[in-house]
């Protein structure tokens, strides 16, 4: 929705002509009752006659602004905004035509996107005590600006919103997560806040990143190169679509014969041209509701997403780079902060999965500029999605305050994991931001840690608050505990927490055996394969070859069958021929897996052995196989031996949990 226009044309030009003429036009992010962020360089762009000379000026403004229009009539422009406060009004003039666009009830203050999936879209109406919320959500000082759903394989110029305050009229259907946050922030500092929401329920995150943010993201560049193919006016595309349209010419000749004579012709040609659209889509979401509304100057970004990418693991972190990184490079102001929700615990149908994504998820801050909000103690396993906001928003907004706005004396994070030292029976785990002492939620025991030893097999422990920032953690069952974790549970809700009342999420101390994950290009992933003891015990154990999750449980594991011939292979078929120079390969702890060799082939008949490794039994390992730079179509996996004693399965089983092939 364009901005509406208000006309001021000299009555003498009137006169003289009756020709229309292109008037100046602003996006819908910029109208009367928008938040322009504070005392910095904002950015202003619009639509107006080819060659236009436009000039900004307003209240709101430290000095006035120029542009002119380029040969399609595009325009833009900076200009500084004063400090908090307001109304103010601005002006935005085409002087070649005289038409004019007047916008009034500008504040400046703080600017937030919002963005996500459902927990991000839930609005206020419908979050806990929400008729008192409702009522009591008159603060003209916050603005609100809430972008419908929308998706589209082109990249979009504008979007049907407007800027609204907030009051109980228009709060309801907003995001809860956002007004929480923009209020408590709005209270702490007493500035103006605005707030663009842009959420869709149940979508995931590859809607959402652009096309800039996988460029250099070697695990990715699969989807980099769909996008490429699938995107209109790029060489890839243009490639394609000439050899579609040559198929289908050569088709309606073969048709036209077939007519005549009589006889059959094969199917029209089929050929995939666009991306996935929708909330499961790729890219859409980006195109029709991020696009649009840049490069509008922000603050900062708050993000409440995963749940529709929870059985990825790992490579969710690499997913969240994308999305981060694309978005700031698009955005061109630096590394904003991008501050996002840990998932809440709730019952998936498939239960491995979510502790992975908590990992990926811990581990996302280690990518600058990030936070992370825990709201392990206030979810709702039944419900995927909790009602309380309200400490959603606050603890998003402690990150915010604490990182943005100098309040350094806010403790902003529940403890994390650090470090974990083994000693004895005892393991001693160390953590980061544990304010002014480690405490726990109900006042006693830290419950939900599990240790194991060199049999894979985990135990629940006891732990016992050993100083200001250290849990000691033991079980009887374990002599030498090798591996800690706490809240390896879909359903954990860990009661560790600072004396602030932050909470602990949930780390297996082992984490570096699946992150960072291998970089560069990675030829295997999502790869076809064939086994030549084909696992019979249904379909899921083969999902995780070359699936590039390196999660170790058995949702994610690929296994051979129990036949006790060995040796045994898998076969990994790269779809071309490339130059390869080492192989990951990772085995969980349980199974029997012990010396695996790696052999090459160009033709999938003659394999030359490259290297092996030699797995311990009873522990988790990643191992990297390397070799001299040499061709491979065909990548086969051989199981020479195993061992003969069980570790929660028939011996004769082999399991792997990633293979990864690598150029580099």
């Amino acid at each position: 929705m364009r901005t509406h226009i208000k006309v001021i044309i000299a009555i003498c030009t009137i006169l003289v002509s009756s020709t229309a003429f292109a008037q100046i036009e602003l996006p819908a992010v910029f109208g009367d009752n928008m938040v322009l962020q504070r005392d910095t360089m904002v950015r202003i762009w619009g639509q107006a006659a080819p060659g236009g000379n436009i000039s900004i000026s307003g209240s709101c403004m430290v000095s006035s602004a120029k542009a002119q229009a380029d040969s399609s009539g595009k325009w833009s422009a900076e200009f500084k905004t004063k400090s908090a406060a307001g109304p103010y009004m601005l002006t935005v003039k085409d002087n070649s035509d005289n038409t004019t666009i007047e916008l009034n009830n500008i504040l400046c203050g703080e600017v937030w996107l919002c963005s996500g999936q459902s927990n991000m879209e839930w609005p206020v109406a419908k979050t806990d005590n929400a008729k008192e919320e409702v009522a009591g959500a008159s603060y003209p000082n916050i603005r609100l600006f809430h972008i419908p759903k929308k998706s589209s394989p082109d990249k979009q110029t504008d979007v049907d919103a407007s800027w609204q305050e907030c009051n109980p009229q228009n709060i309801p259907g907003f995001t809860a997560i956002g007004y929480f946050f923009g209020r408590y922030i709005h209270k702490e500092l007493d500035v103006p806040i605005g707030l663009v929401e842009s959420a869709w329920g149940g979508s995931v995150i590859d809607a959402w990143a652009p096309t800039e943010g996988y460029e250099g993201l070697g695990r990715l560049e699969d989807r980099l190169r769909e996008i490429k193919q699938k995107t209109p006016g790029t060489v890839d595309y243009q490639s394609r679509l000439k050899e579609a349209i040559e198929n289908v010419s050569h088709w309606q000749e073969q048709a036209a014969d077939a007519m005549k004579a009589g006889c059959a012709v094969d199917d029209l040609p089929a050929i995939s041209l666009n991306l996935r659209q929708g909330n499961h889509g790729i890219q859409g979401l980006y195109n029709a509701m991020i696009h649009p509304i840049i490069p509008y100057t922000i603050k900062g970004v708050l993000w409440y997403q995963g749940e529709s990418n929870i059985h990825e693991g790992a490579l969710y972190h690499e997913k969240q780079k994308a999305l981060i990184g694309g978005w700031r490079q698009i955005w061109d102001q630096g590394d904003f902060p991008f501050y996002y929700v840990h998932l809440a615990p709730y019952k998936y149908s498939q239960a491995e999965a979510l502790p992975f994504a908590w990992e990926a998820q811990l581990y996302s801050l280690n990518i600058p500029n990030t936070g992370m909000a825990v709201i392990n103690d206030i979810g709702n396993y039944e419900n995927i999605h909790p009602t309380n906001k309200q400490d959603v928003g606050k603890r998003l907004a402690l990150w915010a305050l604490a990182k943005n706005y100098d309040r350094e004396d806010i403790v902003y994070s529940g403890p994390l994991f650090k470090s974990a030292e083994f000693k004895g029976s005892k393991a001693i785990v160390t953590f980061d931001h544990s304010g002014s002492g480690l405490t726990t939620r109900d006042g006693k025991a830290p419950d939900w840690f599990e240790v194991t030893g060199d049999d894979g097999k985990f135990y629940k422990a006891k732990a016992t608050i050993s100083g200001k920032n250290t849990v000691t953690v033991w079980a009887d069952e374990v002599v030498a505990p090798t591996i800690v974790r706490l809240g390896w549970d879909q359903g954990a809700t860990p009661n560790l927490m600072n004396k602030e009342g932050l909470p602990t999420p949930a780390f297996s101390s082992d984490i570096a055996l699946r992150l960072p994950l291998p970089q560069g290009k990675n030829h295997a992933l999502n790869k076809p394969y064939d086994c030549s003891d084909q696992n019979t015990h249904g379909v899921g154990w083969k999902r995780g070859l070359t699936n590039g999750s390196w999660a170790q449980d058995a949702l994610n594991c690929f296994a051979s069958n129990e036949n006790e011939t060995f040796p045994k292979n898998a076969t990994i078929d790269l779809q071309s021929t490339e130059t390869v120079s080492g192989v990951y390969i990772g085995v969980p702890a349980f199974g029997s897996t012990k010396t695996v060799q790696i052999e090459l082939s160009t033709d999938g008949k003659d394999f030359k052995p490259v290297g092996k490794y030699v797995f311990k039994q009873k522990k988790s390992e990643k191992a990297r196989i390397a070799f001299k730079p040499q061709q491979a179509h065909y990548v086969r996996v051989v199981y020479l031996d195993h061992y003969s004693a069980k570790v929660g399965y028939n011996p004769n089983f082999v399991f792997t949990t990633e293979v990864e092939v690598y150029s580099k």
